[in-house]
């Protein structure tokens, strides 16, 4: 086997969004590989095939096959709509909807018609906005400069197109994965090592960016909504007040294994602290960002901002009793969201709902609250307008610590304060999805 040519090592914020579009099915899946040093590392783009960049931009093909569409062509693509007479003229999103009709069918197969008019496999497909004028480039480019790995001597040179961070010591087994020839990734488990050195005593920024790693959803990048996701869950799209609902994140397959992080961390190494405290709260299973912001917030020690409520197990099957299946269609099972264990048999199921996540779907959530209130679980329903308002949320998360029946001190004034910052990070819409609120420069 020849020797490995010279590569450049995709890492931090740039590999962080990667392995998000990756597990969204939106650009090849790294592979395992033998490289597991940076003596071939690179900081420039001048020996690397441009072939073996193209991943940097994701073509409007590859989003509208994967329902992937920027925020702003929702309302010029229904606007052509009604030009058409597709639909009915508008004044804007809200209205954009026969208020006689039934609401989900209706805004189901609006969407529908716009995945005819969009979402073509090639971008022949979309010469039908070509004449609206706020038509929007629906290509996607990885930020630049492009966060790189390098080792010890490595040659760092900053650019327009790079930035370079360098890595001193020994890398551990298995922290290197390829996309291609001549690009490698850090692995996931890795990167949140990376993010841990980067966000040193902020344990939730590393909680959160790895519970996303580990679970079923992955953030799009600022702009982006996948409307087939929409349209799959039958959500109602469009709130009262005209605004778009729900954006933001599409399904994905887990791309972190959490048993694998405590070998990722060395000791000694920047934010090797943060990472510890982290790591018991890094666990799979969440489907949405909203089911990751309360878990972020509710589950770890006080000292970490979190209000102590324990370790749940996230959208994980439990048996129904045969009194309790009845009330649930017959079906054997039930996927609470989040479900916590207390002291003795108590149980509850932290379900984050609402109007943006559950909209269409209250009358089987319904069914399914009855079908666990029946079988001994407490059910704890959590909107977003709850959440989002710290004080309220406090409350609620304090109830729920008291139905666990934990002997909890209150906690302390610096523990509080601890809480509402952690509270006001999880409800800032732009720090988990772009930067985690790290710095420009390393």
């Amino acid at each position: 086997m020849g020797a490995e040519q010279e590569h450049i090592v995709l890492s931090h914020m740039t590999a962080f969004r990667y392995w998000r579009l990756a597990s969204a099915g939106l650009i090849a899946m790294p592979t395992r590989c033998r490289v597991n040093d940076l003596s071939q590392a690179t900081s420039t783009l001048r020996n690397i095939n441009p072939a073996h960049l193209a991943w940097r931009t994701i073509t409007p093909a590859v989003l509208t096959e994967h329902g992937i569409v920027p925020r702003s062509a929702l309302e010029p693509g229904l606007r052509l709509l009604a030009s058409r007479g597709a639909i009915p003229a508008f004044k804007d999103l809200a209205s954009a909807v026969d208020p006689s009709a039934d609401t989900a069918r209706c805004r189901r197969s609006i969407l529908h018609e716009l995945v005819r008019l969009l979402w073509s496999k090639t971008d022949s497909g979309l010469i039908g906005l070509q004449t609206a004028p706020e038509r929007p480039d629906f290509s996607y480019s990885f930020p630049l400069p492009l966060d790189v790995l390098l080792g010890e001597r490595g040659a760092r040179c900053p650019s327009s197109t790079i930035r370079p961070h360098c890595h001193r010591q020994p890398l551990p087994r298995g922290a290197l994965w390829r996309i291609n020839q001549s690009v490698l990734i850090v692995s996931p488990a890795f990167l949140v090592a990376q993010l841990a050195g980067q966000c040193v005593g902020q344990p939730h920024i590393v909680i959160a960016g790895g519970v996303e790693l580990a679970g079923t959803y992955s953030l799009l990048p600022p702009g982006y909504v996948d409307c087939g996701k929409l349209i799959d869950e039958g959500r109602d799209f469009i709130a009262k007040d005209g605004t778009l609902l729900g954006d933001g994140y599409a399904h994905s397959q887990p791309v972190l294994n959490p048993s694998l992080l405590s070998a990722a961390l060395t000791p000694g190494c920047a934010g090797y602290s943060t990472a510890k405290a982290a790591g018991p709260y890094i666990i799979s299973g969440s489907a949405s960002p909203f089911e990751t912001d309360t878990h972020t917030s509710l589950s770890p020690r006080y000292p970490l901002g979190g209000f102590s409520a324990g370790i749940p197990a996230l959208n994980t099957p439990v048996h129904l009793s045969p009194e309790a299946q009845a009330l649930y269609d017959n079906k054997q099972t039930c996927v609470p969201d989040a479900l916590y264990s207390g002291r003795g048999r108590q149980r509850v199921d932290v379900e984050p709902g609402g109007d943006v996540w559950h909209g269409s779907s209250w009358k089987q959530d319904n069914k399914r609250r009855q079908a666990l209130e029946r079988d001994g679980y407490d059910v704890v329903a959590v909107s977003w307008d709850e959440f989002a308002d710290f004080s309220r949320w406090s409350l609620i998360a304090e109830s729920i610590v008291a139905r666990l029946r934990f002997s909890r001190e209150p906690p302390s004034t610096r523990n509080r304060e601890k809480q509402a910052l952690v509270h006001a990070d999880l409800v800032n819409p732009d720090l988990l999805r772009d930067s985690f609120g790290l710095p420009a420069e390393e």
